[in-house]
């Protein structure tokens, strides 16, 4: 294999294969996992100074660092994920010989975490359970496969049979997430501190729905004659096979439903008369924001509110105080603020399988903002 400097060197001259520039990118967001690096701070330093001038040039795009931004996209035309890692780096680098004392008393980031309630009320924690069977209920088998997500298994011999309704909840805990392969095939990623409940078969069923509180990505398999809803407490998306994300959290000014792939339409939800108040369809690129009532829809770059899913906190334009949120929920920690805290807006990426001390270090860099790390609990001061 390469080393690093080769690689770097054939990706700069636009020479390497497919297969190393995508290792050299998962290498500059993960920090060298899956390298085997050689390279000094000041050669890596160089070496993204050297891919940041060669992807303004070649991709028409020009990259601009600030102090209130990681980086600012002049142009949406390309990519800045490179060069964004790349920052990330050099952040955690140079930053970390200077807080030796934060990272004695860290945070670890979160995992594979959640609790199976089935319909008989038993409780089973996803977190401990092996590899395998899980439990089997009603002929339907729930098995935690080697991935560690949990799969609904219905034998075919036992979807004309009219069984009984019966539903279970998975619930990620603050500093957890979870992958669920629904009984129809549909794939959903939970999120931190997240509940989904859901029938343990679709089969005989007029529609699926599913009850969610939280935030989930959703891969929902075509069946136009049983169609997939999301019900949430405030509104309803109706889907017939897509790729969306959902965001309900309780703490959150907003209700938003953002869609990648297909076409949804998100219903108002109309309380205590079961009626469907305003609703909107969505098409791929496009963000519905129900707040107070009022159903909006916006452009937005899909990806970014998808990414938690593959393990990065990532920012574009997003207000200081919504990132807090983000962090105090995969990190499991309070967050407590001294001072006025600014109407700051922050642009990039933050690898979530980094200590808690490296993403706020990599914070500090960006804004006007100090930490402190009590425990459990963070102090932000401004």
């Amino acid at each position: 294999m390469k080393n690093a400097k080769e690689i770097l060197s054939a990706y700069k001259a636009g020479t390497c294969t497919e297969e190393e520039k995508k290792l050299i990118e998962k290498w500059f967001l993960l920090n060298g996992a899956g390298i085997n690096s050689d390279l000094s701070d000041r050669d890596f330093l160089h070496a993204g100074d050297d891919m940041w001038e060669m992807i303004s040039q070649n991709k028409g795009e020009t990259l601009v660092p600030v102090r209130r931004n990681l980086f600012v996209r002049i142009s949406i035309a390309a990519s800045i994920l490179l060069v964004m890692s790349f920052s990330a780096y050099y952040f955690l680098s140079s930053s970390s010989k200077n807080a030796n004392q934060q990272l004695v008393n860290n945070v670890v980031p979160g995992g594979n975490k959640a609790v199976l309630t089935l319909a008989d009320g038993r409780k089973i924690s996803l977190t401990d359970a092996g590899n395998g069977e899980v439990v089997v209920q009603q002929g339907l088998r729930i098995v935690k496969d080697t991935t560690g997500r949990v799969v609904y298994e219905l034998p075919a011999s036992e979807e004309s049979i009219g069984l009984p309704v019966k539903y279970n909840t998975i619930a990620t805990p603050n500093g957890g997430k979870y992958e669920v392969l629904l009984p129809d095939g549909s794939k959903v990623f939970l999120n931190a501190a997240t509940t989904i409940t859901f029938p343990t078969s679709f089969a005989g069923l007029k529609e699926r729905k599913v009850k969610l509180n939280g935030e989930a990505y959703f891969e929902v398999v075509h069946n136009k004659s049983v169609p997939f809803k999301v019900e949430m407490n405030t509104q309803e998306i109706e889907v017939l096979g897509t790729r969306f994300n959902a965001n309900n959290y309780a703490d959150e000014p907003s209700v938003r439903t953002t869609l990648l792939e297909g076409a949804v339409k998100v219903f108002v939800s109309g309380g205590l008369s079961k009626e469907k108040g305003p609703n909107v369809i969505l098409k791929p690129g496009q963000q519905a924001q129900l707040m107070k009532g009022n159903l909006n829809v916006k452009e937005v770059n899909a990806q970014t509110f998808v990414d938690w899913k593959d393990n990065v906190f990532s920012f574009y334009e997003t207000e200081l105080e919504e990132a807090m949120r983000q962090l105090s929920r995969w990190y499991d920690v309070k967050i407590e603020y001294k001072g006025k805290i600014p109407r700051e807006h922050i642009t990039g990426y933050i690898p979530r399988a980094v200590p808690i001390s490296k993403a706020f270090l990599m914070l500090e860099e960006v804004s006007d903002m100090k930490y402190s790390l009590e425990g459990k609990k963070v102090i932000v001061s401004f």
